[in-house]
């Protein structure tokens, strides 16, 4: 008995050791913070921060990115962005994961657009047409 007890200490230290570390939980909503679209005609671009005042109607604008881990390599992504009791302009993306660090890196083919975690999503997508690059960022936090 008194054995049992003298290696009481190391298997509970065994217990909480080893095996890698459990992945973050990147399946939820996330409040927009940002979203930058490109300007008109293609010309640089528009950042807004959320939630966005409209000074022209004083409307508030807010924004929703809900994503869903739909296999081990894939997002579904669908983002809101909408004034309430208003028609939402609503979009979504599918895009390929790779994880490490904590955290999961979004891929449009072999093109890192993003990365998400438990608290945290940048999606940030640039184009190339003609001589100007369209640049498409989201960002958002749980």
């Amino acid at each position: 008995m008194k054995r049992f007890l003298a290696y009481l200490p190391l298997l509970a230290l065994m217990a909480c050791g080893g095996g890698a570390d459990p992945e973050p939980d990147i399946s939820g909503t996330y409040e927009m913070t940002e979203y930058v679209t490109p300007g008109a005609g293609g010309s640089g671009t528009v950042t807004y921060t959320f939630p966005y005042t409209n000074p022209q109607n004083n409307l508030v604008y807010t924004g929703k990115v809900k994503v869903v881990k739909s296999t081990e390599s894939r997002l579904g992504i669908v983002y809101t962005i909408g004034v309430e009791g208003r028609t939402s302009l609503t979009d979504s993306l599918t895009l390929s994961i790779r994880s490490g660090g904590g955290q999961f890196q979004m891929y449009d083919g072999n093109t890192k657009v993003g990365t998400v975690d438990a608290t945290s999503f940048l999606y940030d997508s640039r184009t190339q047409v003609g001589t100007q690059t369209l640049q498409f960022i989201i960002k958002a936090k749980k």
